[in-house]
């Protein structure tokens, strides 16, 4: 394992560092991520109604005690709108940190 993509390193891995220790991508600070997509032209009403559900579904302690085993953590949830935005900015973090990795 070359490293973690959080901010600090993971119980589950104690040894392993994170990739923003290295100099290549020192800060950097990538979570892990999971976003259900519509197909277009999905009404808003089912947008919405999938997002609620969702929202209820990782409010669940089952469901925070299973992400929690998996060595990861829930994000706060997210409206569709603010998803939009959040995917926006990943794509800009993920290309900026790309383009500081140089071969060896």
């Amino acid at each position: 394992m070359l490293g973690v993509s959080s901010k600090e390193r993971v119980p589950l891995v104690k040894d392993v560092g994170t990739l923003g220790e290295s100099q290549a991508l020192k800060g950097v600070d990538m979570l892990v991520w999971a976003v259900l997509f519509a197909p277009p032209g999905t009404p808003d009403s089912v947008v919405q109604k999938m997002n609620q559900t969702i929202v209820q579904v990782n409010a669940l302690p089952s469901m925070k005690a299973l992400v929690l085993k998996l060595g990861s953590e829930l994000l706060p949830s997210l409206t569709p709108s603010q998803t939009k935005d959040y995917l926006k900015a990943q794509r800009e973090l993920y290309q900026e940190a790309a383009s500081r990795i140089q071969p060896e």
